[in-house]
Order: C-alpha cells, then sequence, then structure tokens
C-alpha cells in the first residue's frame, strides 16, 4: 500500500475469507486478521497478515469438533468489509466430509437448523433436549442425511420424547422440506399421566419406534422432524 497524500497517514488492513460452495450457511465474509499501518507522504509498504488453515474452520455439530472443509475460499483485503481492494482464490485439499448416518443415536440438539424451538435439560444428568418454544408447531432440521432402508424398503426411527403438559402432541418426520418434501412418518407423544406426576417430578422419557415410508429419495437430503404440539 502507499499513501499519495500529503501528510501522515494511518490505515488499518482487513483480511476477510468466503466458503464459495459451503456445505451449510457460513457467513459471506468473516475476519481473519488485520494489521495497523502508518505511513509519511509518498512511502510505500507491504502488509503481511498470517492466515492458519484454523481460521477457516467451524464448529460442526456432527462430528462435535472445529473443522476446515475443502474447496475454494475466497480471500479478500480492504479497509472494511464493504471495501474490499483485492482478493484471490485459496483451494483446501482434502476429503468431503460423507453425510450424516442414521443408524446411531443422533442428538436432537445436534441439528442443523430450527424454527421455534428451544433448549431444554432432558435431564441434570442426560444433556440438552428441544422443545417448542409455544403452543404451536415448532421444527429442527439436519442435512445431508443418509437413511439406510432395511431389506423390506423400510425405515424403523427411534425417537425418545416426553411431555409435561396435556393435550395432544405428535412428532413427525419428512425428507427434504415439509411443504413440498416426502411425509416419512409420524409418531404420537402422550400426556402424562396426573396421578403419577408430583408437582416438581422430571417429565416422563419414552421410547417411540415408528415404521416410516420408502426413503430412496433421501440417499443424501435432508431431514425434519416437526413437533406439533396442540393443548
Amino acid at each position: 500500500m502507499t499513501n499519495t497524500g500529503t501528510r501522515d497517514g494511518t490505515e488499518v488492513v482487513q483480511l476477510y475469507t468466503r466458503a464459495l460452495a459451503p456445505r451449510c450457511p457460513r457467513p459471506r465474509r468473516a475476519l481473519a486478521g488485520f494489521a495497523r499501518v502508518t505511513l509519511r507522504p509518498g512511502e510505500s509498504s507491504t502488509v503481511k497478515i498470517p492466515l492458519p488453515v484454523s481460521s477457516l474452520a467451524f464448529w460442526d455439530v456432527a462430528t462435535h469438533r472445529m473443522t476446515v472443509d475443502p474447496g475454494n475460499y475466497e480471500v479478500m483485503a480492504g479497509s472494511s468489509s464493504d471495501a474490499i481492494r483485492q482478493s484471490t482464490l485459496l483451494t483446501i485439499l482434502g476429503r468431503r466430509p460423507g453425510p450424516r448416518q442414521i443408524g446411531a443415536a443422533i442428538a436432537a440438539a445436534d441439528f442443523d437448523d430450527y424454527d421455534q424451538v428451544t433448549l431444554v435439560d432432558a435431564t441434570p444428568e442426560d444433556g440438552d433436549a428441544v422443545t417448542p418454544t409455544s403452543g404451536g408447531p415448532g421444527w429442527i432440521l439436519f442435512r445431508a442425511v443418509s437413511l439406510a432402508e432395511s431389506g423390506s424398503g423400510g425405515l424403523a426411527v427411534t425417537v425418545r420424547v416426553a411431555r409435561e403438559e396435556p393435550g395432544e402432541a405428535s412428532l413427525d418426520l419428512w425428507c427434504d422440506h415439509p411443504a413440498d418434501g416426502r411425509f416419512l412418518g409420524s409418531v404420537a407423544v402422550r400426556a402424562p399421566e396426573a396421578a403419577t406426576r408430583g408437582p416438581r417430578s422430571a417429565p416422563a422419557w419414552h421410547r417411540l419406534r415408528a415404521s416410516a415410508t420408502s426413503t430412496s429419495c433421501c440417499a443424501a437430503g435432508s431431514v425434519w422432524h416437526r413437533y406439533a404440539f396442540a393443548a
């Protein structure tokens, strides 16, 4: 950079990165580093800002660790995120992660996206669970899921659920999107029995098993869990 003015000047050079084809939503521009430079009139300087690969990492809810996906990244330099002066392409080599394998237990709290739900304690020992934030339906999304069918062409799904309030409730499973995707199956969530619950007792958890329809459309699609609660 060069100071083309007639007085001493100071500039903060900022470095941003952007994943060009991310497998999950990522920031359009993420600050990766910066350097403050002061120059006299007519003076030039080359600014060097370290860019470790770890600066491209994000928290992967599927693996429970920070990870850097292979692929192309745009590296941008400027005086702010809205004043980019230079950019270049950076390619990270490696094997792209495969889809989630449905077979082992997957925590509902490890969702990729959500709406109208919140995290609560499953039990003080078991970690987080997911519940709707109001009496209406909510949903959680798991992206890039591989669903393996059984020999009969169906899929058996086991879920762990609990209710604290009376009324009807269900958990629905969809492939791709509830609006235009494929309905996989549903399980009814029974209300607690008032006679067996004290005023401060923990919710009773139940394991329910449901047979889903054919999942051939979901080789590596998205699975939505929709919680419908009606008081």
